[in-house]
């Protein structure tokens, strides 16, 4: 007997020739078409083509939502998104309009917001980096949560060794800005940072609690992943590449001029800087501020870690991405990046985030096992005993 497809095998028709069989196939599916879609008991989730030509088809009248349902079903667990389409969407048109519209009005903007006494922008230059700091310190205490006696030597070296270079790029942050941004006094806003990154480390340790290795080890990937795609692609690549001069820099020096984001480098940042001016002043794009204070979003994700978490990713979602955009805005009152800068900064680490989502969950983590239905009572159900 030729094998025959899911569906077909569901109504149990058998086939007498050759001839009938096509005909006799496409009447079974038709009439176990709403039961369940056609799909190859041996292959599941693809058309079957052996059998009736009603099948040759198949993947034309299942779309792939449809089919990512079914899957769900038959294994009995729902999945969601875990960033939703409209938020990431709608942060990255928001970052797109501002680079566009900076593109045009970067000089005048700045000239015109730029206020060296501004409290709003003393602030988040101090602090706007703590995000960095925490993810850090949260990658590094989940590794340290991964280890377990039951793994191998190398496994538990491995993690114990990723746990300490975090910790250690945790106190490096911890202790650069404040130098950085010459704090007055620079022990107090280092101590903010310690604390910080401390809290962190036990509210997410707490909240973790119960969840899988797997999961807890996966997340700390992901943040692995975007600190190290952030800090390669802004501080070590871009900011050396461009050398653009900073606003505050250009509204007391003479000689500076005004540099578009479009020239990449010029013989102005090297005679000025034989006249004494630091080479900190021509970092200005892309904003390491707006990249670090985006390492917020990967709190975003954290509902991967717990799927009961899933029905607060909105509020998960949009706190560190308000966050990302008071510290771009304050950047450019502080007179160290132009608008162009910032939202550059932060697309670059927004972007990381995103294929970080899409290359460790598909942007799709499990909601739960479905509750089973209840079976209706009726002709075929079974009689009571007793």
């Amino acid at each position: 007997m030729r094998q025959q497809c899911g569906a077909c095998v569901h109504t149990g028709m058998q086939t007498r020739s050759r001839r009938d069989a096509p005909k006799r196939a496409s009447r079974a599916c038709r009439r176990a078409e709403s039961v369940r879609p056609p799909t190859c008991w041996r292959r599941p989730l693809l058309p079957c083509r052996r059998h009736c030509r009603r099948h040759r088809n198949a993947s034309a009248l299942f779309d792939r939502k449809e089919l990512l349902l079914m899957q769900e079903r038959l294994s009995g667990f729902m999945t969601e998104r875990l960033v939703a389409r409209h938020d990431w969407v709608a942060v990255t048109v928001l970052l797109a309009i501002g680079f566009v519209t900076g593109s045009f009005v970067d000089y005048d903007l700045s000239l015109a917001l730029y206020d060296p006494a501004n409290l709003y922008g003393q602030v988040f230059a101090m602090y706007g980096m703590l995000p960095l700091a925490m993810t850090f310190a949260m990658a590094g205490a989940l590794y340290f949560r991964c280890i377990d006696r039951t793994l191998g030597g190398a496994r538990v070296a491995l993690l114990a060794a990723m746990g300490v270079i975090m910790n250690v790029g945790a106190l490096y942050a911890c202790a650069h800005e404040p130098v950085l941004e010459s704090a007055d006094p620079q022990w107090a806003a280092f101590l903010v940072h310690v604390v910080a990154a401390a809290v962190t480390d036990l509210v997410v340790l707490r909240a973790v609690r119960g969840a899988s290795r797997s999961a807890i080890l996966r997340y700390a990937c992901l943040c692995t992943f975007v600190l190290a795609l952030e800090i390669l692609l802004v501080n070590v690549i871009l900011k050396n590449l461009w050398g653009r001069p900073r606003m505050r820099m250009i509204s007391v020096t003479p000689d500076a001029a005004f540099q578009p984001w479009w020239v990449v480098g010029s013989d102005m940042k090297q005679a000025l800087m034989a006249a004494g001016i630091d080479k900190e002043e021509f970092r200005s794009f892309p904003s390491g501020h707006s990249a670090s204070a985006a390492c917020a979003m990967l709190f975003a994700a954290l509902p991967a870690v717990k799927s009961r978490w899933l029905a607060r990713r909105e509020l998960f979602f949009w706190i560190p991405a308000a966050f990302m955009l008071v510290v771009c805005f304050s950047r450019i009152f502080a007179g160290a990046h132009f608008l162009t800068d910032v939202c550059a900064g932060a697309g670059i680490t927004f972007g990381s985030f995103m294929l970080g989502v899409w290359l460790f969950y598909r942007n799709q983590v499990s909601a739960g096992q479905r509750v089973p239905e209840e079976r209706p009572r009726g002709a075929h159900a079974r009689p009571s005993r007793g």
